[in-house]
């Protein structure tokens, strides 16, 4: 989906969240998303939504935190 295409942001997240209903997903992961999640996807999956990020928060935010964090040896 692309945000762009929603007339606003929480029309963009009610629409992500009507198509995860429609895929009867149980449990949402977020894995790269990089977005501030909006409130009509919090609400639809209250409690089965899992944020993962590859580095150490919030010593090393963002998309390099991996690389920036082996820098630093």
């Amino acid at each position: 989906m692309v945000p762009s295409k929603h007339a606003s942001r929480n029309d963009y997240y009610r629409a992500i969240a009507a198509e995860l209903k429609i895929r009867e997903v149980g449990l949402v992961v977020l894995a790269g998303f990089m977005r501030i999640v909006g409130e009509p996807l919090i609400e639809a999956f209250r409690n089965r939504i899992m944020n993962i990020h590859p580095a150490l928060l919030p010593s090393f935010p963002g998309l390099h935190g991996r690389s920036r964090r082996l820098t630093m040896g």
